[in-house]
């Protein structure tokens, strides 16, 4: 592992104040190769960057937030995925779950048990896809928030999507989600804080994230492919993250681990230096997800396999409030 200089700094998470193990990582999803200073918190093991870049909107690409409708194909492709991964047996979708997995945003919803009617805010909602899913399988109050928004905007469906920061959000919720959103905000305490402030007696926080300490990282270091550099500013460990948890009231409800083939050749091709984006990315070619070689089918299993042992790189974790 390349080095940087550790200087003494308190860990954002789990607010140990120490001489972190500190370390070089490379922008590689764009291939644009800057390099970053990030630290290992000595405490909980979690991974967070020194300092929050000045031009962080540069290291976003275009799809974050592209609201091309679908061809009708792919928005029945998407349906079907998002009804099988809910539960409903549907031969389309459990197809699709064969080559993409099922669709863990949904699954997520799901796990948390919330009804139909349930207010639901998808904090760091980017596009809305999660929100036009929910929306297709009947839910019926659904919010949607990014300060990265162009404007408000509403799904196909009806739901809003607020063009604001969790601070800014009104209303009262059954269940906050961070699909994928809590490790692109540098200070999680400040918006955790306030995701309790906004639930219902009874509500839920879900957070999707990357889990730092786990095999993958134990494996690739800086190369581990859900470091992503410089876009995710905190990667908790578990211990991290229930730390940060407990500091706002909250019990853990559930934990379960999610992680797919990405982990391992993600990983493999930052080693080689290839860029997620480069046309010989795995991911550039759809035959090769089709119809995946040997070594992938070999990932998927060590997936699941690091899936049950809870040392996979993510994980869903839900937590209720104690007040």
């Amino acid at each position: 592992m390349q080095t940087s200089t550790a200087v003494v700094t308190k860990c954002r998470i789990c607010l140990a104040v120490a001489r972190h193990k500190g370390f070089k990582a490379r922008e590689m999803m764009f291939g644009l190769k800057d390099q970053f200073d990030y630290f290992e918190c000595e405490s909980c093991g979690s991974i967070l960057i020194y300092e929050m870049p000045p031009d962080l909107a540069r290291y976003y690409g275009s799809g974050y937030y592209s609201f091309k409708k679908d061809r009708p194909w792919l928005a029945y492709a998407k349906h079907a995925w998002a009804e099988y991964s809910y539960g409903k047996m549907n031969i389309t979708g459990r197809l699709v779950a064969s080559v993409l997995g099922v669709h863990q945003g949904v699954r997520a919803v799901a796990k948390a048990k919330v009804t139909k009617d349930s207010t639901i805010l998808d904090v760091g909602c980017g596009s809305g896809e999660l929100i036009a899913l929910l929306d297709h399988l009947g839910f019926e109050n659904l919010t949607g928030s990014d300060p990265f928004l162009s404007s408000d905007k509403e799904t196909e469906g009806g739901s809003r999507l607020l063009k604001r920061q969790i601070q800014e959000v009104s209303g009262t919720y059954d269940l906050v989600m961070f699909n994928h959103s809590l490790e692109h905000i540098f200070d999680p305490h400040t918006e955790i804080a306030h995701a309790k402030l906004l639930l219902n007696a009874g509500g839920k926080i879900s957070v999707r994230i990357p889990i730092a300490g786990n095999y993958a990282w134990r494996t690739y270091g800086p190369d581990w492919v859900a470091l992503d550099a410089p876009r995710h500013l905190c990667i908790p460990s578990r211990a991290g993250l229930l730390l940060c948890a407990t500091a706002h009231d909250l019990k853990l409800e559930q934990i379960y681990y999610e992680s797919d083939e990405f982990m391992f050749w993600g990983s493999e091709q930052y080693k080689a230096d290839i860029p997620l984006s480069s046309a010989a990315s795995y991911s550039s070619s759809l035959l090769k997800r089709l119809l995946p070689s040997s070594r992938i089918r070999s990932y998927r299993r060590l997936a699941n396999k690091l899936n049950l042992s809870e040392d996979s790189d993510a994980a869903c974790v839900i937590f209720t409030s104690r007040t």
